[in-house]
This record gives structure tokens, C-alpha cells and sequence, in this order.
């Protein structure tokens, strides 16, 4: 299993080799057909447009918004029981960051965080407690 702090980066580079690897070679098919040569045409595409892709790739993926991953919230979940570490409550729950989002808090670490009920929660807003 990837540690999470890498999964960001690890799946980026795997969807820029999947992207890279299918746009160059549709590129290359479609400009030159299927000739001696067509291989390393494409390998020589293919490096060129991961070149590319895996920077613009980075940029996009690392900027998520407040999205909390799934494994990130199950995490979570079964943390605080599936109540609300305020009061208890287990209705209308919501998932929320401790540091706010707005503040630069993070979606990817289990620590940043917390199950609120909605009271809770939307009487809190952006505010740090």
C-alpha cells in the first residue's frame, strides 16, 4: 500500500504515462499509419508528451478543493464511532476540516479531520476552535 502522503504523486504519474502513452500513439497512427519505424516514432512521441503531461498533471491533481477523499473519510468515520465529537449525535453528520480549508487545511490527513453534526458544524463556519 502507498503511504498517503505519496498517493497524489504516485497516481499522477500513472495517469500521465496512461495519457501520455494513448494520445502519442493515436497521434502517431494517425499521422503516419502503420509503418517500419512505428514503435520507436511513438516511444519518441510518447517521452515527449509525458514531458509534458506529468507536470500539468501535478498541478491539476494537487488541487483537489475541499473534497475529502473516501479513505480519508472512512478513516475518520470509524475514529469518532460515526458520532459527532461534540455532542454525540449520529444525525445529519458532516465531515469537517479542524484547520479550515480556507485557512489552508488539508483534505488528506485524517488528523485535519472531524465528524460534526450539521448544529455543530455550520455554527462553527470557517472559525478554528
Amino acid at each position: 500500500m502507498i503511504p498517503t502522503k505519496y498517493s497524489q504523486l504516485t497516481f499522477g504519474f500513472f495517469l500521465s504515462i496512461f495519457m501520455s502513452c494513448v494520445v502519442s500513439g493515436v497521434s502517431v497512427l494517425n499521422t503516419t499509419g502503420w509503418v517500419d519505424g512505428f514503435l520507436n516514432m511513438w516511444m519518441t512521441a510518447w517521452f515527449k508528451s509525458w514531458i509534458v503531461a506529468f507536470p500539468t498533471v501535478l498541478v491539476v491533481d494537487l488541487s483537489p478543493g475541499r473534497l475529502i477523499p473516501s479513505s480519508v473519510k472512512q478513516t475518520v468515520f470509524i475514529r469518532d464511532g460515526g458520532k459527532c465529537v461534540e455532542c454525540g449525535s449520529s444525525d445529519n453528520l458532516h465531515f469537517d476540516h479542524i484547520l479550515p480549508y480556507s485557512k489552508g487545511g488539508t483534505s488528506y490527513s485524517a488528523e485535519n479531520v472531524q465528524i460534526l453534526c450539521a448544529r455543530h458544524n455550520l455554527s462553527k463556519s470557517a472559525k478554528i476552535l
